[in-house]
């Protein structure tokens, strides 16, 4: 196995081990009365999370090509 093909062996080992993106609308509804501190950190670090996700899904996705 060449170099190449350790890579993209390796990048789509974790391209598929990545969580699927966080439905934020749907958690939104459910914290709609309960809003605290701590939920709105939450919240915020949830997004944080899905952009994370999505960037290392999109570098997985070149570094394979």
């Amino acid at each position: 196995m060449g170099r190449d093909e350790y890579i993209g062996h390796v990048a789509k080992d974790i391209e598929s081990k990545l969580p699927v993106l966080f439905d934020l609308d749907t958690i939104y509804k459910k914290f709609a009365l309960q809003i605290t501190p701590t939920t709105v950190v939450l919240l915020q670090e949830l997004e944080r999370f899905n952009l994370l996700i999505d960037r290392m899904s999109r570098s997985l996705m070149e570094l394979q090509r």
